[in-house]
């Protein structure tokens, strides 16, 4: 600012687009919009009506801001636009930041119920992926089977979402190795739930125990969001399995900790 004055310029709407990158991940949301909204207007007019990198990108942010605040509407208006603009700079071939946005887009067709879209965006985002890291094993890529493997479970489709779940769970193991990670608790969290869903209790239990225990000791003896998400779900399995006190355990628990958050 000291050295560029009031005049619009792209360093300071890029310092600008961190910024609210940053007040968004510290939880401080209507920081981050005003930072990104003030961002994008000043790249507009930097750039004009010209397709630009950097306005796909604050577009990008807005796009993931908008979700976290609670708005997925808005949030797949931004990720439309932000695609758009990336597909009319990279042309047809491959780009890592087509596939994010199309990841991105494909999570909001999910919880906004649309399955057929949101399979049609992350089997894109995989493959492009693929295409991209070839044979290697990449946390993007199991990010992505993990989302198609949710959509699959949720569509009823559970032969291929056993298939994604599986794939994207020894993606992270590769990855991680036998270190405690929360990519690897979300993933033992989900096959537990699958396994639920197919009668296989004693196998849900397992997946879910390792994923809980996982949680606790990433996360210590903090209340967390992700830890009361699968004790409650081991109170729906154990209650299942005919242990009514045991569940009772685990869902109070759960309830103890949400309130607490």
């Amino acid at each position: 600012r000291a050295l560029h004055g009031d005049s619009d310029h792209p360093d300071i709407a890029s310092t600008l687009r961190e910024l609210g990158n940053l007040s968004r991940q510290s939880g401080y949301l209507k920081q981050a919009k005003q930072h990104l909204d003030e961002s994008l207007r000043m790249q507009l007019s930097l750039h004009g009506d010209k397709d630009h990198p950097d306005i796909a990108a604050t577009l990008q942010e807005l796009g993931i801001l908008s979700k976290q605040a609670g708005d997925p509407g808005e949030a797949q208006q931004h990720f439309q636009k932000s695609l758009r603009m990336k597909r009319s700079l990279h042309g047809n071939g491959d780009h890592l930041e087509v596939a994010t946005t199309l990841h991105a887009l494909g999570l909001g067709s999910r919880q906004a119920g649309d399955l057929e879209q949101a399979k049609q965006h992350l089997t894109e985002s995989l493959r492009m992926k693929r295409s991209l890291y070839g044979e290697m094993d990449h946390p993007s890529i199991a990010k992505t089977l993990h989302a198609l493997g949710l959509v699959g479970q949720q569509s009823g489709d559970l032969n291929g979402a056993k298939k994604y779940l599986d794939a994207s769970f020894r993606m992270k193991r590769s990855l991680h190795g036998d270190r405690d990670h929360p990519s690897i608790a979300a993933a033992l969290h989900e096959l537990g739930r699958f396994s639920r869903q197919t009668g296989d209790l004693k196998k849900a239990k397992e997946y879910l125990d390792e994923s809980l225990r996982m949680k606790r000791c990433l996360h210590g003896d903090r209340d967390h969001p992700n830890v009361a998400k699968t004790l409650h779900a081991l109170g729906v399995v154990v209650q299942q399995t005919g242990d009514l006190n045991g569940a009772k355990k685990y869902l109070d628990e759960s309830l103890r900790m949400k309130r607490a958050l």
